[in-house]
């Protein structure tokens, strides 16, 4: 819970911000999205040592977003583990600006359903093996350039596998927007951290202010709103995370679940003052958390509301 609270201490501080710089673009229908996010889990109740509360399930949400990420990685980790050649694959193009970064995203889909697609026939026509896989698409921001790097991270069975994506993408990019050098696949030694690599928010809501540092300076980092928001906004509509060319084994059907009348129940609020939730009543805090010295310096200082 403590660390659900530093998460919400975030999320209030960053999505009151992404709401604003939403209002200047004129994204009415985003702002709207953001005060959804703004109130996860704003309002909780306690009883029989259980948390009820609502959740918004948006991206830019770092509380639904953890619950999401280790959803996946309990779902796909089991079969991951069963391709004893797998193989972490990384497709990119040219770094583009804000204004090409939403058609450009839009032209990375279409491209890679092609290649999903174009195989599926193959292999119906005995003629080519079917593609299979877990993969994620991806943005990172440049600040130093003003640029955006959107990609995929994938993890195929076979090493085979792999070298057909990357010359997939080759051909099929448009001339000068991508190059062998910008692609990377190698062979998965640790299959649980490169599902962790895989499964991811879409982009990091905290960016180094120099991304060639490999590591980030105490303090330094910043939280780019402006860019933060052109990134949500041109991954609208897409599904970042998924498999393709298998399916899961079938889920336990899980037991209906049963209504509970409970008189011994507290309700809490979170208070952005405290970064915790507080007992309406007595005042009293539900986790006691005490945010970082380092953190409470990004949400005051390192947020960025200008550079796109």
């Amino acid at each position: 819970m403590q660390k659900r609270a530093k998460q919400k201490t975030i999320a209030q501080k960053v999505i009151l911000a992404l709401i604003d710089d939403a209002k200047k673009k004129g994204k009415d229908k985003w702002v709207k999205s953001l005060w959804n996010a703004y109130r996860c889990q704003g309002e909780v109740v306690t009883a029989n040592n259980k948390l009820f509360g609502r959740y918004c399930k948006y991206r830019i949400c770092p509380i639904c977003s953890s619950i999401r990420k280790a959803e996946k990685i309990n779902d796909y980790l089991p079969v991951s583990k069963t391709w004893t050649d797998a193989h972490f694959v990384t497709l990119t193009l040219r770094s583009v600006p804000a204004y090409r970064l939403k058609p450009v995203i839009d032209s990375m889909v279409e491209e890679w359903t092609q290649i999903i697609d174009t195989y599926k026939k193959r292999e119906r026509r005995k003629t080519g093996k079917r593609l299979m896989g877990i993969k994620s698409l991806e943005c990172n921001f440049n600040p130093k350039r003003g640029t955006y790097n959107p990609h995929y991270h994938i993890i195929v069975p076979t090493q085979e596998m792999a070298e057909i994506l990357i010359r997939e993408w080759l051909t099929r990019s448009n001339p000068g927007w991508t190059h062998r050098k910008g692609q990377y696949e190698r062979k998965v030694v640790n299959t649980e951290r490169d599902m962790i690599e895989t499964v991811k928010y879409g982009t990091k809501i905290l960016t180094e202010p120099d991304p060639r540092k490999k590591k980030y300076e105490k303090g330094k980092r910043k939280v780019y709103i402006s860019a933060l928001n052109n990134i949500l906004m041109a991954f609208d509509g897409h599904h970042l995370f998924g498999r393709f060319g298998f399916n899961l084994p079938t889920k336990k059907i899980a037991p209906e679940s049963k209504t509970t009348c409970v008189t011994d129940h507290k309700s809490w609020e979170f208070d952005p003052a405290v970064s915790d939730w507080v007992d309406k009543n007595s005042g009293d805090r539900l986790t006691g958390y005490l945010p970082s010295s380092d953190l409470m310096d990004i949400l005051n200082e390192g947020i960025d509301t200008e550079l796109e």
